[in-house]
């Protein structure tokens, strides 16, 4: 359900600087030798699910991105992410029981939180923003080449563990441009 890469592990001859939660994220920063940015490795809580909430998760996204939303949608950003919050619960809660997957209320609300951010948000870019120490975020061309960079409040300039997909690219800018009303070109 995800498109963008994640490197999973720091490199071995990382030095750990720090570690820290936002919600059910960890972050760790990282020192990396012979490099002066500190690497930014972010596990977010979908790396923790089991293979079963990757099945519902994947058959979610595809049955939503089948839907085109309407244009009174696409004016209240909101709006249209409380009314994907709802289809999520709906659509998994139907998903679960097809495929005899026990869900607890927590694990489906969670699993909802995740399609949502996916479908309706901006996927891993909001639980990086959700730090308060990420002051800016750059994503280089050409997208999948390069990891996404970004500039801690304590840490300064930080390479991530994410290399984002040409599809998410293309779904962040769509929705920078219909949030701020603005056009955005390549660049």
């Amino acid at each position: 359900f995800m498109y963008t890469r994640y490197i999973a592990s720091p490199p071995q001859n990382a030095e750990l600087i720090e570690r820290y939660k936002i919600g059910e994220t960890e972050i760790g920063i990282y020192q990396l030798p012979g490099k002066v940015r500190r690497l930014y490795h972010i596990i977010p809580p979908e790396f923790r699910l089991s293979e079963q909430e990757y099945m519902l998760l994947d058959a979610g996204r595809r049955y939503i991105g089948r839907h085109e939303p309407r244009e009174a949608e696409l004016a209240e950003p909101e709006k249209m992410r409380e009314n994907i919050m709802r289809i999520s619960v709906d659509l998994l809660q139907d998903l679960a029981k097809t495929n005899s997957v026990a869900l607890t209320d927590m694990q489906l609300k969670k699993l909802a939180d995740i399609l949502t951010r996916y479908t309706a948000g901006l996927g891993i870019l909001e639980l990086i923003l959700a730090d308060e120490n990420v002051q800016d975020i750059a994503v280089n061309s050409p997208v999948g080449s390069a990891p996404v960079y970004l500039f801690h409040g304590v840490y300064q300039e930080c390479e991530t563990n994410i290399v984002p997909s040409a599809e998410d690219a293309d779904a962040w800018a769509t929705r920078f441009r219909l949030q701020s009303g603005r056009p955005l070109d390549e660049a």
